[in-house]
């Protein structure tokens, strides 16, 4: 591809945005096309150090001195915490980015993910699947995800690695190769590896595809699935989520509102696995009644309708008033959109109707 021709559009251009740069080959090609299409007043750079291995300050510090020469402004985010698990680690360094991109008025991180990342996500994925599953993870990553208040941009999961160190060597730039990728007791670079040397397996590109066609369809679900809970959803006065019965539903749209409904209640970061709450939809589809927990949620499956509550655990934690929807507003996807909206309006609605006092569920 020719990077110098490729069209960059954020979903933020009125103000600065962050890019997350480790070093590497991927997020230094991010770093070096935008600074050539948009200069370095409108960047600022951030580089996170995990401090898990030897070398990162070091490497650190390399990113700093090349944005120190093209006066572009940077900051070393340390992460300073006892874990070492990889998610833990994600999870740290995305919430360091945010605050970060808080604190200089960003709303938008450029992220350096790219069509290989894409399309090794995908396998993982694949991978832990179950017959359950249906194929929302498969949809891979977005291009563009909310995190809260922030956008979450990957501009580069059309281009390939190779295509992006070629870029570099061209610009003769130098990168640092993390040693974490060449472990083979990690999942991904395991894949990687996979891949890289199976020639009989569909290339990037084409699982790329693939990813796009689920993602279309994840898409659709999304959509009609908030058509659901805008008609059938109330939200009472402890907070909990109300789904009345109809006639006839999809079992897959159902199976999509209740995992939405199960996150909003429960507020937890991400979605549960649906197989955690199958039993409580079956007794839906069945129509039965049914009592169960998932996500730190209490499902109560009746007649008439289901109630959605935040699990009670203890003697000192009791239901409490759901004011935001928590889940959907970490790592958000453009699927994700409808349903954030018609449950802010769930909300709204409440407020203004309950008065401390439940609000009446919506007759089938």
């Amino acid at each position: 591809m020719t990077f110098a021709n490729k069209k960059l559009i954020a979903p933020h251009r009125d103000n600065i945005t962050l890019v997350a740069v480790s070093g590497g080959g991927d997020s230094m090609a991010l770093l070096h096309l935008l600074l050539v299409h948009w200069g370095a007043e409108k960047l600022a750079v951030a580089t996170v150090d995990h401090r898990l291995r030897d070398g990162s300050s070091d490497e650190a510090d390399q990113v700093a001195r090349w944005c120190a020469e093209r006066d572009i402004r940077h900051e070393v985010l340390v992460w300073d915490t006892p874990k070492k698990a990889s998610a833990s680690a994600r999870d740290a360094r995305y919430r360091l980015l945010i605050d970060h991109a808080r604190s200089i008025g960003s709303r938008t991180i450029a992220l350096g993910h790219t069509q290989d990342d894409q399309a090794e996500t995908i396998i993982m994925r694949a991978q832990r699947s179950k017959k359950e599953s249906g194929t929302r993870g498969l949809s891979g990553m977005s291009m563009n995800t909310q995190y809260e208040d922030i956008t979450l941009w990957r501009p580069l999961l059309t281009c390939s690695r190779d295509s992006l160190r070629a870029y570099l060597l061209q610009q003769d730039i130098d990168w640092t190769e993390d040693p974490s990728n060449t472990d083979m007791q990690s999942e991904r670079v395991a894949v990687r590896a996979v891949l890289n040397t199976k020639t009989h397996l569909p290339d990037a590109q084409q699982i790329a595809r693939f990813a796009d066609l689920c993602a279309s369809s994840r898409l659709w679900l999304g959509k009609e699935a908030a058509v659901i809970i805008s008609r059938q959803v109330t939200q009472d006065a402890d907070g909990s989520f109300v789904l009345a019965r109809s006639k006839s539903e999809h079992p897959l749209l159902i199976t999509e509102v209740f995992g939405a409904l199960i996150l909003a209640a429960g507020g937890m970061a991400r979605r549960v696995h649906r197989s955690k709450y199958m039993s409580a939809l079956d007794a839906y589809l069945d129509r039965r009644s049914t009592r169960c927990t998932a996500g730190r949620c209490l499902i109560e499956v009746r007649k008439r309708h289901v109630r959605f509550s935040r699990e009670v655990r203890g003697d000192t934690q009791t239901h409490q008033s759901m004011n935001s929807v928590p889940g959907l507003e970490r790592f958000r996807s453009p699927a994700d959109d409808p349903l954030h909206e018609v449950f802010n309006r769930v909300i709204a609605e409440s407020k203004a109707t309950c008065s401390g006092k439940r609000v009446q569920h919506k007759q089938e």
